[in-house]
């Protein structure tokens, strides 16, 4: 298995998100100019525009892909999520997949700058200002499975519905990242971030930095 990048975002306060925790991966600027970015506190921040903003974790273009990522948001209204196989070129193509609308988890795909939806599911109501966990895994022959839970909780065996074996395949490869939608007045904020090529199905706990993100796999 090769990890891509890793960060806990355990760093200096600073505008934008910097250099990852692994000390390799360097995060660029929002695509979106309107965004801001910043580390705080030891998360990373985003906040201030009313706008789609993605931004992407070093310079790795990825097939095989396994995110695991931990956000919470301080507005249902906002979509709180993870980037992968996205280009910016011609105005950004690729997809994102997060929380939205309190009781949403969303698959969203860019073509050329253009948003549309993949596919949503209705999902348990989540809180405001509460980490959620994100594991997403996308394989080359386009399989892509997803599951989500609470912080503190144990990462599921299975994966949601639809996202059990769902077919993506109009992007073959990509960089990575996060990604967002910011309501007026409110955040997204990050506090953990691996990229791997681990392609198993159930993957288990990964590590982040000397400690576990998350407990056993029930």
């Amino acid at each position: 298995m090769t990890t891509y990048a890793q960060d806990t975002f355990t760093r200096a306060n600073q505008s934008g998100f910097g250099t990852a925790s692994d000390g390799l991966n360097v995060w660029g600027a929002p695509v979106n100019g309107n965004a801001t970015a910043s580390i705080a506190s030891n998360r990373g921040i985003f906040g201030n525009f009313n706008l789609d903003a993605q931004m992407i974790c070093g310079s790795t273009s990825a097939t095989d892909i396994n995110m695991l990522v931990k956000v919470s948001t301080s507005d249902v209204a906002n979509v709180a999520g993870v980037l992968w196989r996205y280009s910016a070129a011609g105005g950004g193509s690729g997809y994102r997949a997060g929380f939205y609308s309190g009781n949403q988890f969303v698959v969203d795909k860019y073509t050329g700058g253009t948003r549309s939806n993949v596919v949503d599911n209705a999902i348990t109501s989540y809180s405001i200002n509460v980490d959620q966990w994100i594991r997403l895994i996308h394989i080359a022959s386009g399989t892509l499975q997803i599951r989500w839970w609470a912080d503190g909780g144990s990462e599921p065996s299975n994966f949601n519905s639809p996202f059990v074996n769902q077919a993506e395949t109009s992007y073959s490869s990509g960089n990575f990242g996060v990604s967002v939608f910011i309501s007026s007045g409110s955040t997204v904020s990050y506090g953990a971030f691996t990229v791997t090529n681990n392609s198993s199905t159930l993957a288990g706990p990964l590590l982040i930095g000397n400690h576990k993100s998350i407990g056993k796999i029930r």
